[in-house]
């Protein structure tokens, strides 16, 4: 049985590791100027959300070949005046991980940046140029018991068109039925196997059908979900989606 919920958001206590889990590089030359802009830019994104209490903020700062502009966006279940901090500690962190390049986007756990010299006006042909992929192989909670790979012989092919409709159902939610453009789902296949957890969230500028073309695009990027693989995190600069074994957001699905 497929559940599916827009999620009431339960706010927690933000618990942010200084280290990204993934992040992307580019080689464009930087210079001060546009390094001092992104400190300039970390500064008013925080501000606005926590002036705005919202999870989503959009801007840039500096003009002509030294202008930065930014998208930041927390989970749709971390509250709004805990998402500055998340956001804080990524452009803090921002500049280490790409010693030679200049870093255009860093996840965590909580929340997701992206900057860019260009302006970041959605584009779907430009959409799976700058993916972010966080693949989880460690995520499993089954019983030693269990042998999942020997459950998987089991009509697998079923299995997995189940788990491409909590993909595309979930996305749905998340572009036509929440103001947040945030939604969850879980997956319940068989007893044999564990439950799958799924999330889509879309930034709040984008229209409706933009959120679901850009979900539905990224969403076929994901690998296969069975074998080794646990869970996987796909972000885009405009939306992600992210699936694991392990219940990862805030609140209960739908029973």
């Amino acid at each position: 049985m497929i559940i599916l919920l827009l999620l009431i958001l339960g706010f927690k206590p933000l618990v942010t590791a200084a280290d990204p889990l993934v992040w992307r590089c580019d080689s464009h030359f930087v210079n001060k100027a546009y390094k001092a802009n992104i400190k300039l830019l970390s500064a008013a994104l925080s501000m606005s959300i926590s002036s705005t209490q919202t999870i989503f903020a959009k801007g840039f700062t500096g003009t002509k070949q030294d202008r930065v502009y930014g998208t930041v966006q927390c989970r749709g279940d971390v509250s709004a005046s805990a998402c500055p901090s998340c956001i804080t500690t990524a452009f803090r962190n921002i500049g280490w991980p790409c010693i030679l390049e200049t870093v255009t986007a860093v996840l965590y756990e909580d929340c997701i940046v992206h900057i860019s010299q260009e302006d970041l006006i959605y584009d779907s042909s430009d959409m799976l140029k700058r993916l972010l992929v966080f693949t989880n192989t460690t995520e499993r909670t089954v019983s030693p018991s269990i042998h999942l790979e020997a459950s998987l012989m089991y009509n697998s092919s079923r299995i997995d068109g189940n788990i491409k409709v909590l993909l595309q159902e979930t996305a749905k939610q998340a572009a036509y039925n929440s103001t947040m453009m945030y939604a969850t789902g879980r997956l319940d296949v068989f007893s044999a196997l564990p439950l799958l957890y799924s999330l889509a969230q879309c930034n709040l500028d984008l229209p409706p059908n933009d959120c679901w073309d850009c979900l539905k695009n990224i969403s076929s990027a994901a690998k296969s979900f069975f074998k080794e693989q646990h869970g996987e995190w796909i972000s885009g600069t405009w939306c992600n989606f992210r699936y694991s074994t392990n219940q990862f957001y805030e609140g209960q699905p739908m029973q």
